[in-house]
């Protein structure tokens, strides 16, 4: 095959970077539920900047010991694998919005019962059993709804489209437990706590104004 001859490819007519950006952004721009599903993701997802720091929060103010780490730990799996039958049911029945709404008022309470403990005096580290159980089931929720409530809304000769740009317009949320380690740094863990709450709060707020099944 050395003196075989290879067929030139036919020149297809390249567009400019910008315009490449601005076909690609097209769905953010103008499909306002799903701008609204990327800013109540986006708000839900910075409210994570709490969660790594629970497990500092119950030894340093609730006086947990090493080992409870690993309750907690547990705890989280085992409320989110769980869980994955109540938002099966609810995404089957109501849509995948329902699934995003439940998930954003669970991490909002995560992050709220969390700030009213931060506030308290000393409380046995076993009451943060049950925040961790809240973001276990708030996680498997945010995963769950995801896809599925994209893959409802676009449309179908769009639906690649989506995902990708969904994918990656909330990529950047992937820096929130940084954010947290910052805010905590500067500030206290009621100040932390609190805004994960707000946060979360703000995600259910527009979630809830999301289509009610696409």
């Amino acid at each position: 095959y050395v003196f075989v001859p290879e067929p030139e490819s036919p020149k297809r007519a390249t567009q400019p970077l910008a315009e490449r950006w601005r076909a690609a952004l097209s769905p953010f721009w103008k499909d306002r539920d799903f701008r609204k599903l990327i800013f109540a993701r986006w708000a839900v997802y910075f409210s994570a900047i709490a969660v790594p720091y629970y497990s500092l929060f119950s030894t340093q103010r609730l006086g947990a010991d090493a080992s409870m780490a690993g309750v907690y730990v547990s705890t989280q799996v085992l409320a989110g694998a769980l869980s994955n039958i109540l938002w099966g049911q609810l995404g089957d029945r109501h849509g995948g919005r329902w699934v995003l709404v439940g998930g954003s008022v669970l991490a909002a309470a995560a992050s709220g019962s969390a700030f009213g403990l931060s506030l308290s005096g000393p409380r046995d580290p076993y009451i943060m059993m049950g925040i961790f159980a809240l973001v276990g089931m708030a996680i498997n929720a945010l995963t769950v709804s995801g896809l599925a409530f994209i893959l409802e809304m676009a449309p179908s000769a769009q639906r690649e489209e989506y995902v990708g740009l969904h994918y990656t317009l909330t990529a950047p949320t992937i820096l929130a437990p940084v954010l947290g380690g910052q805010l905590l740094r500067a500030t206290s863990f009621p100040v932390l706590f609190g805004a994960a709450a707000v946060l979360g709060l703000a995600g259910t707020a527009v979630a809830w104004g999301l289509p009610r099944k696409a």
